[in-house]
């Protein structure tokens, strides 16, 4: 953790490492972009910036919604390219281009608007704990034994995870209780879990549970 840094419309909160340090990222919260969902459930943006220090990735920037009660990265669900702001590979022109990032943080938030549309219908969709474990079995492809102990685990979640006080029994709770189960035990240590949500595999689950999730909505 770092102190909080002001600039121009964003505030750096954090910056960290994954993988040994050989991917680096800043998260940087961008200020007067919130919104609720039902009464209370703010959903801030953030803009993660992303490097690797041997030249194997590119530089990436992208907007990435999070939950603040829980503090956890959601997705975005549009999923249009207006997510993913900046690719740059290594080479002599990187820093020139890494310039523009302030012009890009201060751009226009209607996509992040319109993901929050989103979560907000399924926000009025109520579920039951059996469409909730049909749900699960859907995202991960799972066979009957497959399941015995990854259900418990979100259902879990579902009934007394960070923030299921306020998604209740809806289709938001249940995307809730996947996404809590992404951001926090999936993967053996914290930088496995981390870095396969935000670059690797669980970023792939955590689009498609957003995305099972809507259809069950609409």
């Amino acid at each position: 953790m770092v102190p909080t840094l002001n600039y121009g419309s964003s505030t750096l909160e954090t910056v960290g490492s994954v993988r040994r340090g050989r991917q680096v990222w800043v998260l940087a919260r961008i200020r007067d972009k919130e919104t609720t969902i039902g009464d209370a459930d703010e959903i801030a943006r953030y803009i993660l910036l992303s490097n690797s220090h041997d030249g194997s990735l590119p530089v990436r920037m992208r907007f990435t919604p999070a939950r603040v009660v829980c503090n956890n990265t959601l997705c975005t669900a549009h999923g249009s390219e207006a997510s993913t702001l900046l690719r740059i590979r290594h080479t002599s022109g990187l820093y020139g281009s890494l310039r523009s990032i302030r012009e890009i943080m201060d751009l226009p938030g209607g996509e992040f608007y319109a993901t929050s549309g989103q979560y907000r219908t399924l926000m009025k969709r109520r579920i039951d704990k059996s469409t909730l474990e049909l749900y699960v079995r859907i995202v991960f492809s799972l066979l009957e034994e497959k399941g015995k102990e990854l259900i418990p685990k979100i259902l879990h979640l579902y009934d007394h995870g960070r923030g299921s006080d306020m998604a209740g029994n809806t289709c938001w709770g249940a995307y809730d209780a996947f996404n809590g189960y992404l951001n926090y035990f999936r993967g053996k240590t914290q930088d496995d879990t981390l870095s396969s949500l935000w670059f690797g595999d669980s970023a792939r689950v955590n689009k498609r549970a957003l995305d099972v999730t809507i259809e069950m909505a609409t």
